[in-house]
């Protein structure tokens, strides 16, 4: 997960999509700025879909569990930009 993050939001998609171009651009530009460089620091434009009522505890834990598939910690309350940590624990 160094080129990618995961957001469980709820919006309309044009909020959303103006949203993301703003923060990714935001943090682009201080990122770049403070390291020297330009261009995208996320590897793709962002990928939405509709997560359904009876779909969102599945999508959540999925998103949560991610940085241990990504070999990043070993449980999902040692990641430290998870809000799980505040929520389950």
């Amino acid at each position: 997960m160094t080129n990618h993050y995961h957001l469980i939001v709820d919006a309309t998609r044009a909020d959303l999509s103006d949203g993301l171009q703003m923060l990714n651009g935001f943090y682009a530009q201080g990122f770049n700025g403070r390291r020297k460089r330009w261009g995208h620091v996320f590897g793709d434009r962002f990928w939405c879909r509709t997560v359904l009522e009876d779909e969102l505890e599945t999508v959540c834990l999925y998103v949560m569990s991610n940085p241990i598939r990504a070999g990043l910690c070993d449980r999902i309350y040692d990641w430290p930009w998870s809000r799980c940590r505040f929520e389950l624990g």
